[in-house]
């Protein structure tokens, strides 16, 4: 509610300046430091980095946390990039919280695919893989109302580090540090240590699908 002076002037309380709570990753540095205090519900969320470098793995984290908190999130797979179903079981994830979606045929699908997805209201995230698509301004524009008006966090994982003023959140993973190459409200590059943000052992992707069993 705003406060009404009377002078006319109206202002807003110290809630309404607070971002919306994200969805937290569960590392007490990157969400301490974001001011949504998890990757943002409502926006667009970039993690990129070589395979093995923790950007899935950080993924696979959150939508851990989220679906503990009865939360549903959303993946579809690319051409080039298919999540192994062992390591999400491994990790603790539930597949019946997961919708998981086959790749789309092309970057034209794709969008359509995370358009009807975001707009089911159904998924706290939907995530997705670019392999090597960077999509324009007007299609960042349009996804990120899609995610507002939903209020679902919308994020892409990529191989690439990618900053662009419609994301609100952007994550490069590195061998030696991890760099937030953009976040909302906060002052960015900033950089954070390695030894909490880490990639697991497991293999994250297989060229092929497996069946999951038992």
């Amino acid at each position: 509610m705003k406060a009404q002076r009377q002078d006319g002037f109206n202002f807003l309380s110290p809630d309404q300046l607070k971002s919306p709570p994200g969805l937290p990753t569960g590392i007490s540095d990157l969400d301490g430091f974001l001011s949504t205090g998890g990757l943002p519900r409502g926006g667009l969320t970039c993690l990129s980095g070589s395979p093995g470098l923790g950007a899935t793995s950080l993924w696979m984290q959150m939508l851990k946390l989220s679906q503990l908190r009865g939360g549903l999130g959303a993946w579809i797979e690319s051409q080039n990039s298919v999540l192994n179903p062992w390591t999400l079981k491994q990790q603790g994830i539930k597949l019946d919280q997961l919708f998981w979606v086959s790749p789309p045929k092309d970057l034209k699908q794709k969008l359509w695919v995370l358009s009807e997805i975001c707009s089911l209201d159904l998924f706290e995230s939907v995530t997705c893989s670019l392999d090597r698509d960077f999509l324009k301004d007007h299609q960042l524009i349009k996804l990120k109302r899609l995610a507002k008006r939903h209020h679902v966090a919308l994020i892409f994982i990529s191989n690439q580090a990618w900053s662009h003023p419609e994301l609100d959140l952007s994550i490069h993973f590195q061998k030696k540090q991890t760099l937030i190459l953009k976040a909302r409200h906060r002052p960015t590059p900033h950089s954070l240590e390695r030894r909490d943000l880490y990639a697991h052992a497991l293999s994250e992707f297989t060229s092929e699908r497996k069946v999951l069993c038992g």
